[in-house]
């Protein structure tokens, strides 16, 4: 019994250490791109479901074209979490995109990213047929569910506050 504790921890252990070795080498790569990564923009050429979803927000096989003023264009496919508030982004146009271009590893720039820009460049938005009141009630629900950030919760808060 003793041994298949200590097997049990020591388990544990090895897997606490590679998940974060794994999150502090992503969030090294996100720093290191905010700072000297170069903007371009990604061509979302196909964006399929995988079945799986990760913290409640699905994993999508994506295939994008990265093209940019001083970025050779490339494509490139990935698994990628996206947000559901960000899914709408995928299917707008073009998204903003921090490229090293050396060695073609790139993320996405939500930051840079405004939902109505994209959609207003191609076609107009469909008119919400809820009311505000509806609107911000289903807000706050996501939010308790913790389904949105807190700045993401704001900002759509104020979208919605500023149509009065």
């Amino acid at each position: 019994m003793l041994w298949t504790g200590l097997g049990v921890t020591l388990l544990d252990v090895v897997l606490a250490v590679v998940i974060a070795s794994g999150r502090t080498a992503s969030q090294r790569r996100s720093y290191r791109l905010g700072r000297t990564g170069r903007r371009a923009v990604a061509e979302i050429l196909s964006a399929e479901q995988t079945g799986v979803r990760v913290n409640d927000q699905p994993l999508l096989v994506l295939k994008v074209r990265i093209q940019g003023a001083d970025v050779t264009p490339f494509d490139d496919e990935r698994r990628v979490v996206i947000s559901d508030l960000h899914l709408p982004l995928l299917y707008a146009g073009p998204v903003p995109v921090l490229v090293d271009p050396e060695v073609r590893e790139w993320e996405f720039d939500w930051d840079a990213a405004r939902p109505g820009l994209a959609v207003r460049a191609t076609a107009a938005p469909a008119p919400d047929e809820r009311t505000r009141a509806d609107r911000l009630a289903e807000l706050d629900s996501l939010l308790q569910r913790d389904l949105v950030s807190r700045e993401e919760y704001d900002a759509a808060r104020a979208r919605i506050l500023g149509e009065i």
